[in-house]
């Protein structure tokens, strides 16, 4: 199957773990080394006897997360079971796409828990109602005290809070048990499209403050909830079980299978070898160079999509000679944008050719956003910015991450050739993210997935002066009045208008040099159906089933 977007296959991000914040995911790490035979002899068994179980779904992943919390959480797999026990006030619609594949409509929001809802003329109070059949998995009815609660958590905890941010929200109240009313500090053109993020999951007060009374951590392995599934057990070095609720879930998701079962299988090689056999029904975080093999196994497919997360070299603005655009753009131009998605990603990624990755609302790509390899125009600007010699400069770079560290080298054999020589300082990976945080880096990697396919989200998290994630410092007055300006838009053609515009700006700018989007693989045996593609590349399990 082709790849949507003209992106090819890539890993599919189960156990997505997050830097910068819990902005930019960090995929293609290295497998744990340490996991012996045994251990995946036993994984393997465990598993195959699982799925001889009809409808019950078998998982392998290279990670089972850190938390259950919500408003905790830093990693792709630990929400896949919180999206599976808890319910949010609304959620994404889906669609099916020009190959055929359902995925989430990113334009369209629907309600989950939030029966409907309104907003004032001036987009400043929201007004939500409470489904009447809504109820948490003990019996009891979700009402307007239980969202409140649960929003007041996402706003105090530290790993939550930027999200709740972002909302604008600076006012809660429930006139009734049904009703929940919200009031905006400013108009948010993404606050609906926040909500649907895990963060804004919806849990059980009553119930989470007694286990909290006895255990403060009582939310790290205990599950409050209204969602779909219950959690069975919760065995972070072993396997995560969820059992579906099935007519006793209130909602019209109800999960078409009968529990999923998540197993720790830490190398990628005997996750890949689990699905080829059978005992597995979906594999996770497959390797890059590895992809093609598995969609030619007998009895596994692989379903491809574009996925927004990508990779891009980041410059310090304020320092010599970054502090020169024409310096910047250079190196845009010396880039060898096919090496890097050919010999580096095995053709399992696809050229950045804007600052909003292509199923970002609003991306475009022209001559004014992109650029192309051409070594002579990388030579005479840097000549007009006073470096015809080239000149030397240190590029520090976060371990861990082999993409990273084959990108790095290819980009420093290109700038060679136009003089510029790099030294690459390798890291730790946390070294790297406090080093990276002080905005003091001459250069360095970053990655980001924009969660919600919103430009504004990806603009207020990196790009614009204010940003908590611009550690280049990037600075442009006009980029930043046309952010405000969007974001106060009355209408999503103007609003669209508005980041085109931004989009030639950044260009010109080169503030970073975008190199590669990721592409997304699922893999999963031929009997497993129902698949939805959505932009968090994280797996709801309810539309899953086999046959």
């Amino acid at each position: 199957m082709r790849l949507t977007n003209r992106i090819a296959a890539a890993v599919l991000s189960g156990a997505m773990v997050l830097s910068m914040a819990g902005c930019a995911a960090n995929a293609n790490a290295n497998a744990n080394a340490n996991s012996s035979s045994a251990a995946s002899d036993a994984a393997a068994s465990s598993a195959a006897s699982t799925a001889a179980v009809s409808n019950d779904i078998v998982v392998a992943s290279a990670s089972l997360g850190n938390t259950l919390n919500p408003w905790d959480q830093t990693d792709g797999t630990t929400s896949a079971f919180q999206y599976a026990l808890y319910d949010r006030l609304v959620q994404y619609a889906t669609k099916t796409d020009e190959n055929g594949n359902e995925v989430a409509d990113t334009e369209k929001i629907v309600g989950s828990i939030a029966e409907s809802w309104e907003t004032s003329e001036d987009g400043l109070t929201w007004t939500f109602h409470i489904d009447p059949n809504a109820t948490f998995a003990n019996g009891d009815k979700v009402t307007s005290e239980d969202v409140i609660w649960s929003f007041e958590n996402a706003r105090d905890n530290a790993n939550s809070s930027f999200f709740f941010t972002l909302t604008q929200i600076s006012d809660m109240q429930a006139p009734d048990d049904s009703t929940v009313v919200f009031t905006l500090s400013q108009r948010s053109n993404m606050f609906l499209r926040l909500l649907e993020i895990y963060v804004f999951c919806i849990v059980d007060k009553s119930e989470a403050e007694a286990g909290i009374a006895t255990d403060p951590n009582f939310l790290t392995t205990h599950a409050c909830g209204s969602g779909p599934y219950e959690l069975t057990s919760y065995d972070t070095t072993n396997a995560v079980v969820l059992t579906s609720r099935g007519d006793n879930y209130w909602g019209a998701n109800k999960a078409k299978n009968n529990s999923v079962t998540y197993k720790l299988v830490q190398e990628a090689s005997d996750r890949q070898l689990l699905l080829q056999k059978g005992d597995v029904d979906i594999a996770l975080d497959l390797e890059d160079k590895n992809i093609s093999k598995v969609s030619e196994m007998e009895g596994v497919s692989v379903l491809q999509f574009a996925s927004n997360k990508h990779l891009f070299f980041c410059l310090n603005n304020n320092v010599a000679p970054f502090d020169d655009a024409r310096v910047r753009q250079a190196i845009a131009y010396a880039i060898p944008y096919d090496s890097l998605v050919n010999d580096v990603m095995y053709g399992n990624a696809v050229v950045t050719t804007s600052m909003l990755p292509d199923n970002v609302n609003g991306h475009i790509s022209d001559d004014k956003t992109r650029y192309t390899t051409d070594l002579e125009k990388a030579k005479e600007l840097l000549a007009e910015a006073g470096y015809p010699d080239g000149f030397s400069c240190k590029m520090t770079l976060g371990n861990g991450f082999t993409d990273w560290e084959e990108s790095a080298v290819t980009i420093q054999a290109a700038l060679k050739q136009i003089g510029i020589d790099m030294e690459i300082n390798e890291v730790d990976r946390s070294a790297f993210l406090t080093d990276a945080a002080t905005g003091n880096l001459q250069c360095f990697f970053n990655r980001f997935n924009p969660f919600i396919g919103d430009p504004g989200y990806l603009v207020n998290c990196m790009y614009t002066s204010s940003s908590s994630y611009n550690y280049f410092n990037y600075n442009n007055a006009e980029f930043d009045a046309l952010y405000t300006k969007a974001e106060a838009e009355d209408t999503e053609e103007a609003r669209m208008e508005d980041y085109k515009q931004m989009q030639y700006i950044f260009a010109e700018d080169c503030p970073v040099v975008e190199l590669y989007q990721y592409g997304f693989a699922y893999c999963a045996r031929d009997n497993v159906n129902g698949f939805v593609f959505y932009p968090d590349l994280t797996l709801r399990f309810a539309s899953i089933s086999k046959g």
